[in-house]
């Protein structure tokens, strides 16, 4: 009945993202007003990165 949440995963080498690891983001500031759910805005409108594979 419920959706399974996807975890997120890098863009470039397909690594899953655990929790609490960290990541590199890019992303437009969002155009809501007030708070946002974050993990869910970041599901859907970020392009998500690992340390690895982060070009900084």
């Amino acid at each position: 009945m419920f959706f399974k949440r996807k975890k997120p995963q890098c863009s470039e080498c397909g690594k899953k993202i655990e929790p609490n690891e960290e990541i590199f983001l890019k992303l437009r500031y969002p155009f809501y007003e007030g708070t946002v759910r974050i993990c869910k805005y970041i599901e859907t409108q970020t392009t998500i990165y690992c340390m690895k594979c982060s070009s900084i």
